[in-house]
């Protein structure tokens, strides 16, 4: 059972909508200072640190550099 759970029962959402957000706002961050963190204490191998659950599962890498090559890459299923 998870320990934090977020359900969202607004219906269908907005295409550039999303249920949770995660925003830094201090464009003074040093280098490594990720906005998400995610570490995982568990001493067996095998276990997810990222799980996705869904029809057309797909993940959606936008650089947003205007220097070359930035662009839009995906990891879908």
């Amino acid at each position: 059972m998870a320990t934090v759970s977020i359900t969202s029962n607004e219906g269908a959402l907005y295409s550039a909508s999303a249920v949770l957000e995660v925003s830094a706002t201090n464009t003074n961050l040093e280098y490594n200072q990720p906005p998400l963190r995610i570490k995982q204490a568990g001493q067996q191998v095998g276990a997810a640190s990222i799980r996705i659950e869904d029809r057309y599962p797909d993940i959606e890498l936008i650089e947003t550099d205007q220097i070359a090559p930035a662009g839009k890459y995906e990891i879908a299923v």
